[in-house]
């Protein structure tokens, strides 16, 4: 054995703290950017062409129902479903 558990230890704590203080700024600063991007685009993405506007979908609640064809697609809904229990990056690098 090359690391005794104590040492493993401290280093797993050291590391945590490390990431602990270095990121507590960045997810703010994250955030916020998240948050100006989405005000800076809402209303590009609201006067779209192609956008159908929220009270007239929300209103035609016919077009939301459709129908799912087992036979043709079945391996689609299963890797779908697959990508989303465990992540896409196996997905990515193999296609």
């Amino acid at each position: 054995m090359c690391c005794s558990r104590n040492s493993t230890i401290k280093t797993i704590q050291v590391i945590s703290h490390v990431i602990t203080v270095s990121s507590k700024s960045e997810i703010m600063k994250s955030i916020v950017f998240a948050m100006l991007l989405q005000v800076v685009a809402t209303p590009f993405i609201m006067t779209h062409e192609h956008v159908t506007p929220i009270v007239e979908s929300a209103m035609n609640t016919d077009s939301w129902l459709g129908e799912v064809k087992l036979d043709a697609s079945i391996g689609n809904y299963v890797d779908q479903g697959l990508m989303l229990i465990f992540g896409g990056i196996p997905w990515q690098v193999t296609v």
